[in-house]
């Protein structure tokens, strides 16, 4: 019986080793690494700006690249959501601020991997998000009481040439930057409500449909993995 054991524990390490063998040997000769990166923006500005709040230009929290390792050509996926909620009382106004951001692209990626450390890329994508605000402002040291709420959406999309630049601490690690230059057509439209107890209640509608275009500098610092 002791026998017996030793043998099928020799069994299993080999089929461990065996399989780790096989495992190794796939990842080497996989045509298709995976790029995974995510904004540390956030946190930078914790250490780096006291806790202020600076505008990122750059709504993509999470991306997913697919690339051939021979080509450096690949697919982008990314993504991001952000959501606040504000609330302040002097004793006069009392305010109550609730917002929602959401963001998505898909697009073409291409890598040069001519340098050791760096990797500069580029490539084109199509974006397209949406975002909310809803605002409410109450008078609380007056006889009326009167408050406003408005509620401001905008629907947007649009394309993208993209530029970046990644440094590779070890060959799964790396850090980077990206920025780009992009057409975005929007739809936005706002309705606010003034309730107040002496008149009848006013409501207004507001609707835009703006094109805006631009170049966006590399503000966002991307923290990545490579498997």
């Amino acid at each position: 019986m002791r026998q017996f054991f030793i043998v099928v524990f020799i069994t299993f390490c080999t089929l461990c080793s065996s399989q780790d063998s096989i495992d190794s040997l796939i990842r080497v000769n996989r045509r298709i690494n995976y790029y995974v990166n995510v904004q540390t923006n956030l946190l930078l500005q914790q250490f780096l700006n006291f806790n202020s709040n600076i505008s990122n230009p750059n709504p993509y929290m999470f991306n997913v690249i697919l690339t051939d390792k021979y080509s450096g050509n690949g697919l982008l996926m990314g993504t991001g959501l952000t959501a606040s909620n504000n609330f302040s009382n002097d004793g006069i106004v009392e305010i109550t601020d609730d917002r929602i951001n959401l963001a998505t692209r898909f697009g073409f990626e291409k890598k040069m991997f001519q340098w050791r450390k760096i990797i500069p890329l580029f490539g084109a994508e199509l974006g397209f998000g949406y975002t909310e605000q809803r605002l409410k402002t109450k008078l609380i040291q007056t006889i009326t009481n009167s408050e406003t709420s408005s509620k401001t959406t905008k629907l947007f999309f649009g394309p993208a040439l993209r530029g970046g630049l990644i440094y590779k601490i070890t060959n799964e690690l790396f850090i980077g930057t990206e920025f780009y230059f992009n057409l975005q057509l929007s739809i936005n439209k706002t309705v606010i409500v003034t309730n107040n107890p002496q008149i009848p209640t006013q409501t207004q509608n507001r609707t835009s449909l703006p094109i805006d275009f631009g170049f966006q500098a590399p503000t966002a610092l991307l923290l990545g993995y490579k498997f």
